[in-house]
């Protein structure tokens, strides 16, 4: 019987890659997740918060921590 395992037994996340990250920017995923019922999205002038339930909206942030921040600080009564 052929043995199938293969043959670099690195761990995968540790293997070489043929792909090269294309944007300097962070990967999705890697800074504040948006609050509950609140999307944060980067947009021409920096970031801006969108309160999911009646569409209000607060910004431009110069960064997505100030954002999310300001958002969380919208939703407290």
């Amino acid at each position: 019987m052929t043995d199938r395992r293969p043959t670099d037994q690195r761990p995968t996340d540790q293997r070489p890659t043929d792909q090269r990250p294309t944007d300097p920017r962070p990967l999705p995923g890697h800074g504040p997740a948006d609050p509950d019922g609140y999307l944060v999205e980067e947009t021409p002038g920096g970031y801006r918060w969108t309160c999911r339930s009646d569409g209000r909206t607060g910004g431009p942030f110069p960064t997505r921590e100030e954002a999310v921040a300001s958002a969380e600080a919208d939703r407290t009564p």
